[in-house]
């Protein structure tokens, strides 16, 4: 199923929790953003939901669970697409056929806030990395994290799950290409590979995870019956999702 999101985002979440709750059986969800941006500029961002309740993302958890891959593009995201909230009543998520997840998300949450913020290592490559049009950002560590631990305690309930791969362009610009006319890398990367064994973090700016969060990677890699994964967080010029990284060849 695929489909373009542009400008309907409550008819989407219609949409969404009918399908979900009337039991049609969708396997795959492939779910684009017809747009850009806005990219990191400083200013105020407009505010879809209050932290934690954002509702097409609480629609994609609750049909997430019942698909075999779900492909999200250029989609605000927050943690509560992976691992909302929920009172000790509440039944825990599962996802028992989910073997794919790919997501491309924005740089800032439904609540408003920006998940990439200036980096001033950058400022010193030249005079256009620090000006207002072209600002090179850095992930936020606190949120990202947040980001992953959700997306962790998830991946706990997939037993399924064969890969997952979350990126986000930390360019900051509109153009496809980077200073040498080459296609740019997403800059900011996290990716999680069963048959291959690990878990990387990989970041054009500096990025670190909180030992919990791998703790909780540890724990998937453990359910899903792997004596030995490795898990690896690095920094590194040119970040992308290519066969060298889907294969482990940046570990």
């Amino acid at each position: 199923m695929l489909i373009g999101l542009g400008g309907f985002r409550v008819p989407l979440v219609k949409s969404l929790l009918l399908v979900s709750r009337t039991g049609h059986h969708i396997l795959s969800l492939d779910l684009k953003y017809d747009g850009s941006g806005p990219f990191y500029t400083g200013g105020t961002l407009p505010v879809r939901s209050s932290p934690g309740k954002d509702q097409l993302c609480l629609a994609l958890h609750s049909l997430s669970q019942t698909l075999v891959t779900l492909k999200l593009q250029s989609i605000i995201i927050a943690p509560e697409l992976f691992w909302p909230f929920r009172s000790s009543a509440q039944c825990t998520p599962t996802w028992p056929r989910l073997t794919s997840l790919i997501i491309e998300y924005a740089g800032y949450t439904p609540s408003g806030k920006y998940l990439f913020e200036p980096d001033p290592v950058w400022y010193d490559h030249g005079p256009t990395w620090g000006s207002p049009d072209y600002v090179r950002i850095k992930p936020v560590h606190e949120l990202l994290n947040n980001l992953y631990q959700a997306a962790g305690q998830a991946a706990q309930h997939m037993p399924k799950l064969e890969l997952m791969v979350l990126e986000s362009d930390i360019w900051n610009a509109f153009d496809t290409l980077d200073e040498q006319g080459l296609p740019k890398s997403p800059g900011h990367l996290f990716i999680y590979h069963r048959q291959k064994a690990y878990t990387l973090w990989a970041s054009s700016s500096e990025f670190w995870v909180d030992p919990d969060v791998q703790g909780i990677w540890e724990g998937v890699a453990t359910k899903h019956g792997i004596p030995q994964c490795r898990i690896t967080n690095k920094q590194h010029l040119n970040v992308s999702v290519v066969p060298s990284y889907l294969e482990g060849g940046h570990l």
